[in-house]
């Protein structure tokens, strides 16, 4: 499992977006086309019972289904999540 090459974690209004929009113009990478891609981010993350989905994640998801998703990028491929530092295990 080699994709995404590289995930920018920035926090919110710490630069991230700008950083995000100047590497979508590289020819050589790609970028995954949203710029928060919260696929991480469980929605009961921000409810007012956060405990209730403590490690939902990990139930739900793998390693290879998020690899699978930057399968057909050509090139060094990325993403960002300004929300990324949000979840338990980062």
């Amino acid at each position: 499992m080699t994709k995404p090459h590289f995930i920018i974690a920035g926090e919110r209004r710490s630069g991230s977006t700008t950083l995000y929009d100047i590497l979508k113009l590289h020819p050589g990478i790609t970028m995954y086309p949203l710029s928060d891609f919260d696929y991480f981010i469980e929605p009961e993350l921000f409810s007012k019972n956060p405990s209730a989905s403590k490690d939902k994640w990990e139930l739900n998801h793998s390693a290879e289904e998020f690899a699978a998703i930057f399968e057909d990028y050509e090139g060094v491929s990325g993403m960002k999540d300004a929300d990324l530092l949000w979840w338990k295990p980062a």
